[in-house]
């Protein structure tokens, strides 16, 4: 074993400090840093300094012990250092190794203090390339070993924070690399390794004692969690009432098993994974549970946001779409601990399942094949193949671009694919084709017939919306859902798009195909992608030639803008979330040192600090609403006439989209409100409340479906709130 310069080294560091003090004192002036440049004389106190401290401590190697469960330690024992405690003056900067093993995807490396304070360099990557040869972990270094394919030579950032060690732990004690060969059959051998201990070193906080935000436990009980198929673990909620710190030591709220497993495509290449889990009984049944304040039900998602460093993009786009009279996943932020090691902030949310709380459409069993049965429910979706078995069918129109011959092709989701019925399967293959049929052949502007006969108009302008805001770049193409309901009482169960799904890499989060850019439609994927064989549908290009649609679209968009979709209501909203999470979002990142990093698809620039992220998203959404603002086709001929001072926060108007009942609520009984009165888009009024009492429900039983205008009046019969009313299902 060696260990770098120690006595001397010591000596020769106190006279530096020595002579430090006395230039400082002699020239004041000239000890500070401006624009980025030292001044020679710190500049090479710095670098003796530095030198001076550094140290090298080498540890011997040997055989990984090759069962697939078992760990390999290897140890040095650190007794010359120039310092008793490490931080960041004097600390661990790097740490090499050489690694002979044939699939470096089985091997998992941890480096501990003698303090036993644990740190991840690297884990089950690089896919079947050999051999980690000279490789050194190290905070500086900007290639995250992570976005590495292998094989490992050269100098990369750690899987986990090397900073987590140096917080004032011991430094001279045995310092141990833990290797575990997780399976079993390929023998690997650790021929050498050693660390590096120096001045001007990375440290972060010690991993947080309480949070805000509810923790959920998993004990693996050292099982492996894969694709598939599910692990049968067990887990623990801590989630304290409202206005209470959790505790990672606390009680559990809840406890039981759970059937997990890793989700997700090309996600599941980050080095931190999703999940997806499902609740069983002792017996592995899988039964339904409510979490956390949900709905009952069994199948729920662990998103990890890796490559999504704002933590929002998912949580914000299923928010705003419900808000607009939609079903969307509910979300709950949580915090990670799996084999009581802390793994990061995470979003909980419900996976996309057919059920009375989620996408409520009619259950469709095997027996049900008659002609009245046979209508739905169903949820298909168009997407990658790595969701699902593929099952499907091709749509018989082809996308707008296909020089490759590209099609769009449907994937059934409900009825599961193993068990839908040739009888059904023919059902919803024949619908869509109509529906695609009659808006590609069929009058476009027919508000009763025509396409709008077969599909739920504002479902597809609200999903228009949430992805042109969001610049999704998989929007329309990918992760896209459609569902239909069972025909009932004489009216047939129309196709609806949505709910929304993987919104990680929208919002300006992806650097290909005009993703990151504020101008330009989502929709117009095809145009700088022509060759990407997932495109985008004809139905938007033909839906914007729709003039009833664009002038409804232009109307939702306005309503919007001047309400949840203002500028100031946006950053309001994202303001609030990280008032919540924003401990927890730098909790995360001192685990996973990826800020200021390329984490695909990212963008540049590459915010060094969580407030960067958040400075970043609300920048680019008031770029991207200012285009919009400029650009949204239609024309809204609903015009909004002078209104009095009334103050708008003491009147709210609710839900909206609404179905039978629409609720106005005035909280000033001294207000002077003379009538409610309705307009459909013709101008004509439909509806008429004289001297209404508050609260006041207005009933739109009686009303076709639409969008209406709703005119709170004064005691002069000057409008004080107008307001666009969307009527629906």
């Amino acid at each position: 074993m060696f260990e770098g310069p120690p006595r001397k080294g010591r000596i020769f560091y106190f006279i530096l400090v020595l002579v430090q003090a006395f230039l400082i004192l002699l020239y004041p002036g000239r000890f500070y840093l401006r624009d980025m440049n030292c001044y020679f004389p710190l500049f090479i106190f710095s670098l003796l300094t530095n030198f001076c401290l550094s140290q090298t401590f080498s540890g011997f190697g040997g055989s990984v012990i090759d069962d697939g469960k078992s760990f390999s330690e290897f140890k040095i024992e650190v007794k010359n250092a120039i310092k008793d405690s490490l931080s960041s003056d004097y600390g661990l900067t790097k740490v090499c190794l050489t690694l002979n093993h044939p699939r470096n995807e089985e091997i998992t490396i941890w480096l501990i203090s003698p303090d036993g304070i644990s740190v991840k360099l690297t884990e089950r990557l690089g896919g079947n390339t050999a051999n980690y040869t000279n490789t050194c972990f190290d905070m500086k270094s900007f290639s995250y070993i992570a976005d590495n394919r292998g094989p490992f030579t050269g100098t990369f950032r750690p899987y986990h924070h090397l900073g987590k060690i140096n917080n004032g732990g011991k430094v001279k004690g045995i310092w141990i690399l833990r290797i575990k060969d997780n399976i079993k059959g390929n023998q690997g051998t650790l021929l050498n390794w050693d660390i590096q201990l120096a001045g001007n070193t990375p440290v972060v906080n010690l991993l947080p004692k309480s949070s805000k935000l509810p923790i959920f436990k998993i004990n693996t009980h050292n099982v492996l969690i894969v694709d598939n198929p599910k692990r049968v673990v067990d887990f623990e909620l801590i989630d304290n009432p409202i206005g209470s710190d959790n505790y990672f030591s606390d009680t559990p709220s809840l406890s039981g098993k759970i059937g997990i497993e890793l989700r997700g495509s090309s996600s599941q290449y980050f080095a931190k994974k999703s999940f997806g889990f499902e609740f069983v009984d002792d017996q592995f049944n899988e039964i339904d549970r409510s979490i956390m304040g949900f709905p009952e039900e069994s199948d729920w998602i662990l998103s990890a946001n890796f490559t999504d460093k704002s933590f929002i993009n998912n949580v914000m786009a299923y928010d705003f779409f419900r808000k607009l009279g939609h079903y969307a996943p509910r979300t709950q932020y949580v915090e990670m601990v799996i084999d009581s090691e802390y793994h990061g902030l995470y979003v909980f949310m419900e996976k996309i399942k057919r059920n009375s709380e989620r996408v409520n459409i009619s259950k469709l069993t095997l027996m049900d094949t008659s002609l009245s049965d046979i209508t739905g429910g169903y949820i298909f979706k168009i997407d990658k193949f790595t969701g699902g078995n593929g099952a499907g069918w091709p749509s018989h129109l082809p996308p707008p671009t296909n020089p490759n011959g590209q099609v769009i092709y449907y994937q059934y989701h409900y009825p599961d694919p193993l068990e839908i019925t040739e009888k059904q399967k023919k059902y919803i293959q024949a619908f869509v084709k109509t529906f695609e049929d009659s808006l590609k052949l069929g009058a476009l502007n027919h508000t009763t017939f025509g396409w709008r006969k077969y599909a739920d108009e504002y479902s597809f302008i609200h999903y228009f919306l949430i992805n042109e805001l969001s610049k999704n770049v998989d929007g329309y193409r990918l992760s896209t859902y459609l569902y239909k309901d069972k025909d009932k009482n004489g009216k047939l169960g129309k196709l609806v798009i949505g709910p929304p799904w993987d919104y990680d890499i929208a919002f300006g989060n992806a650097n290909y195909c005009g993703g990151n850019e504020v101008t330009g439609w989502a929709y117009s994927f095809g145009n700088l992608c022509p060759g990407d064989g997932f495109q985008i549908p004809f139905w938007w290009n033909r839906l914007l030639q729709d003039s009833v649609f664009v002038n409804r679209l232009k109307c939702e968009y306005q309503n919007l803008r001047d309400n949840e979709w203002s500028n100031s209501s946006i950053q309001e909203y994202i303001d609030s979330t990280y008032s919540i999470i924003g401990n927890s979002v730098q909790s995360n990142f001192n685990l996973w040192p990826i800020l200021g990093m390329y984490v695909w698809p990212n963008p540049q620039p590459l915010p060094t600090t969580v407030k960067g992220e958040v400075d970043e998203l609300k920048l680019w959404l008031m770029r991207r609403l200012d285009w919009l603002d400029k650009n949204i086709p239609g024309l809204c001929t609903i015009t909004h006439t002078e209104e009095s001072d009334l103050d708008q926060k003491e009147l709210k108007i609710y839900p909206n989209p609404a179905s039978i009942k629409l609720n106005v609520l005035y909280s000033n009984p001294s207000g002077n409100i003379n009538s409610l009165i309705l307009y459909n888009t013709r101008g004509e009024v439909v509806l008429s409340c004289k001297a209404p009492k508050f609260p006041h429900e207005v009933d739109l039983s009686n009303l076709e479906n639409g969008m209406y205008i709703l005119k709170v009046m004064d005691l002069i019969n000057i409008p004080v709130v107008t307001r666009i009313i969307v009527v629906k299902p």
